[in-house]
């Protein structure tokens, strides 16, 4: 998985831009001193020995105005499944249209009770995301991208 951060010096993640320009397909933003770059982190999705996963932090780069630094930690939110929970999926909901939507990362102890947190959730997204000994669910902050991604012929391209 790759995950995208925006820093901000106020700490948050949604990037409120001051001006909008467009050319064509091309759109260019205005931020405020506000932004102080962002952070490019990909997860490894393993699998283990009794038939489920766990996520582990790959490679983690900070972006300033073009300057890429390698860092060893990520200052974003973690992909923090605890291990009990062996299935495990992102939830993308879609709001208004496609560019306001929330994610989720779901994960539960078999795939049946993954399948009945999902329903849970998109039935109840304001109220079922939450964490117990048997489920955990949580909202992924506005203004971070995550995508899931494979290796295909040595190129990322997203998965399916």
């Amino acid at each position: 998985m790759r995950v995208v951060t925006p820093k901000l010096k106020s700490g948050g993640f949604l990037i409120k831009p001051v001006e909008q320009k467009e050319e064509g397909a091309n759109i260019t933003l205005r931020v405020t001193d506000e932004f102080l770059g962002y952070e490019t982190a990909t997860y490894d999705v393993l699998p283990v020995k009794d038939g489920g996963v766990k996520i582990v932090t790959g490679e983690v780069e900070f972006n300033r105005d073009g300057a890429i630094t390698k860092t060893q930690k990520s200052f974003a939110p973690r992909m923090a499944v605890p291990g009990r929970f062996k299935r495990v999926e992102l939830l993308y909901m879609q709001k208004v249209s496609n560019s306001d939507h929330a994610t989720a990362i779901l994960a539960a102890r078999n795939a049946e009770e993954l399948d009945l947190l999902t329903r849970n959730v998109l039935a109840q997204p304001d109220t079922y995301c939450r964490m117990s000994r048997k489920e955990y669910c949580e909202w992924i902050p506005a203004g971070v991208a995550i995508r899931p991604e494979k290796l295909l012929n040595e190129k990322w391209v997203p998965a399916r």
